[in-house]
């Protein structure tokens, strides 16, 4: 174990007061700067990683996708503990620090499945997952909404207890064509506890349409997007809408927002010369109105909700032009095939401010973001073949392994400035499928899929290797923790128990101001700076805390706490807050 003590020169000016941190941590973590831990995820064949989700109550992850293989780790106890068919959907809770696979399932029949989308219901702690599906024999149908397949796939949408361990519920979704696409949306109502799914789908008789937004499938072929709201037991479907027009439509994410109860749709549109064109719309809960409907760069993949502002902010990947760009963190386009996109509306979808984020090589990928809550700034994640991505200079991971990797980006809230970006992948092929930040902005959660045997950060995780078959090329999910900062290793060490650090104690003309108006060290912002206080910016400089948790702490925002900002929250200790 390694043992690190802040040295007591450090608050000598506290005269007889002593502060010692300790942290005790295996050897076996294997973390590389920022990124703090991750893990594989698989067996020995294919596994595809495709969302993640944090549980708020304790803080596990929860990662689903699909796979083809009957060794998935941990399925022992779930609710299928078998493959039934030849890929299944799966899904596995973890522990927070992606050290333990706690338990895993399978999700599926006879037929192919794939789990595109999952969500914890915080009222119940059950989990939530949807996807599509082809078996007519998909487990605990039976009281569901729709018991029987209705087409050659549909989608569907499951209920399990949250230990994985238990089907509530599950229930077919569809008409008598296919459901079916690259990605699915999924949301839970916290006002009604009601359940929210988007897709695409060629059916014409997809069920509940009746006195909805757009009731009838558009264009001489139907392929539309459609939004559905079930009931959370998934024994009902209240009402669904197609989203589309006379040519093919995708819809991919949803959210709801939080003041209004409008639904929030991120999506795709064909155009009449068969040119992409993102979408974002907006829906009354009720799914009777559209609201707005805006058009942005190529695809839109994902959509959330700044609950402060209320604004809508969208991300997605797009070619040369792209609206709105003028004050952006990346105002030009920045080469290749295309670049990502992020863009921020009002509520009722007036521009505020859009971005490129890329370099010269093809950036994007299924794009998809969260919001800091503890700061307000946007993080986006996709994939990049560019060896110049921007903003990686300092980063978690600040050169590529290969192409593709993957890409995570820290954005300021209002888009205009590009905060830190970093890397994640290894020697393969790399591509994160969502990112989510946990409740309290500690930490960045991404997952996806990996063919990568040096994927960064993996020792001690609970897969720490990548499954080889023979004869086929290796494949797994994985997931990553990485500290918000996004940032590498800093460029001193941290002190231990035999190192002896003599700082120097800054001047009384130190600033002790922060970018937020505090002074440092002031966590609470009340002008005082407590013992408790500064232990938290001990806790933060040997990384036993997030910067996040006290702000004050890091003037300059590099993202870490330096002997220096520690021996000036000292003296706004002792001589008060300029």
């Amino acid at each position: 174990m390694v043992i690190r003590f802040i040295p007591t020169d450090l608050l000598r000016p506290f005269g007889a007061l002593i502060v010692c941190a300790m942290v005790v941590a295996p050897d076996a973590v294997g973390a590389q700067g920022g990124i703090l831990q991750s893990t594989y995820l698989g067996g020995v064949g294919h596994t595809d990683g495709r969302v993640v989700a944090v549980d708020p109550s304790n803080g596990d992850v929860l990662v689903a996708g699909s796979a083809t293989v009957g060794d998935i780790p941990a399925t022992a106890g779930g609710a299928q503990t078998e493959l039934s068919g030849p890929q299944d959907g799966w899904v596995a809770r973890l522990s927070a620090d992606l050290r333990t696979v706690k338990q895993a399932t399978y999700l599926g029949g006879s037929g192919f499945e794939q789990v595109d989308a999952i969500a914890v219901d915080p009222d119940t702690g059950d989990v939530l997952a949807a996807g599509y599906t082809s078996s007519d024999d998909f487990p605990a149908t039976a009281g569901g909404a729709q018991e029987q397949r209705s087409g050659a796939s549909d989608a569907f949408v499951a209920r399990l207890s949250g230990d994985l361990t238990t089907f509530r519920q599950v229930t077919y979704l569809g008409g008598s064509a296919d459901e079916g696409g690259p990605a699915l949306g999924l949301a839970i109502d916290s006002r009604s506890g009601d359940v929210l799914v988007t897709g695409n789908t060629t059916s014409t008789d997809f069920p509940a349409r009746a006195g909805s937004a757009q009731p009838t499938c558009s264009g001489n072929e139907c392929a539309d997007g459609f939004v559905a709201r079930l009931t959370g037991d998934l024994k009902s479907v209240r009402r669904s809408t197609y989203l589309g027009g006379i040519r093919e439509d995708g819809a991919y994410d949803i959210a709801i927002h939080p003041r209004t109860g409008d639904l929030l749709i991120a999506g795709d549109s064909m155009t009449g010369n068969s040119a992409r064109v993102g979408v974002v719309a907006c829906y009354n809960g009720a799914l009777t109105v559209l609201r707005g409907l805006t058009r942005l760069g190529t695809r839109a993949w994902g959509v959330i909700v700044d609950p402060v502002s209320g604004d809508v902010i969208a991300a997605g990947e797009t070619g040369s032009t792209l609206a709105g760009t003028e004050d952006a963190a990346q105002p030009e386009f920045g080469g290749g095939n295309s670049d990502a996109f992020v863009a921020r509306f009002n509520a009722d979808l007036f521009l505020r401010q859009a971005t490129f984020l890329g370099g010269s090589g093809d950036d994007g990928g299924m794009v998809t973001l969260a919001l800091r809550p503890d700061t307000g700034e946007v993080v986006v994640a996709g994939t990049t073949s560019s060896a110049d991505f921007p903003g990686t200079a300092g980063g978690a991971q600040a050169n590529p392994s290969a192409a593709p990797d993957g890409f995570v980006a820290r954005l300021a809230g209002d888009l205009s400035l590009l905060d830190q970006a970093t890397y994640l992948g290894g020697g393969g092929s790399d591509a994160p499928a969502r990112v989510r930040v946990t409740s309290d902005g500690v930490e960045v959660v991404v997952a996806g899929s990996t063919t990568s045997p040096d994927f960064p950060a993996t020792d001690g995780g609970a897969q720490s290797s990548l499954p080889t078959p023979s004869g086929a090329e290796p494949s797994a999910a994985f997931a990553s923790r990485i500290d918000p900062a996004l940032i590498g290793p800093p460029a001193t060490p941290t002190a231990t128990a035999t190192a002896e650090l003599t700082p120097t104690v800054p001047s009384e003309s130190t600033p002790t101001g922060t970018a937020t108006g505090r002074c440092m060290g002031d966590c609470g912002g009340d002008r005082a700076v407590t013992v408790d206080e500064l232990i938290k910016g001990v806790n933060i400089a040997l990384d036993n805390a997030a910067v996040a948790t006290c702000a004050a702490f890091d003037p300059n925002g590099d993202g870490r706490v330096t002997i220096d900002e520690l021996i000036g929250a000292v003296n706004s200790a002792l001589n008060g807050c300029a």
